[in-house]
């Protein structure tokens, strides 16, 4: 596990999502949701927990190659910034 405590607000929310998800304690920035022990199950429970928390549809292929918080949390931020300009 990472040291690497997630600086943003998204970050830690997601860091949230990976530790229930994954049923781990504590979850950093740069921590690897697949090297956490998540597999294509959890990944699709992780995407259903971001749906309901910020109201976004990620598809299921962005965890597997944005696996760790902080780049997840890119994404997020990304997708969450084109929902409010439109």
């Amino acid at each position: 596990m990472s040291s690497l405590s997630p600086p943003t607000p998204s970050e830690r929310a997601l860091a949230e999502l990976f530790a229930e998800v994954l049923r781990v304690e504590r979850v950093g920035s740069t921590d690897n949701f697949f090297s956490l022990g998540g597999n294509s199950l959890t990944a699709v429970k992780l995407i259903a927990r971001v749906r309901a928390e910020f109201g976004i549809r990620l598809p299921l292929w962005v965890v597997f190659q944005c696996a760790s918080v902080a780049e997840l949390a890119g994404q997020l931020d990304g997708r969450l910034k084109e929902t409010a300009a439109s």
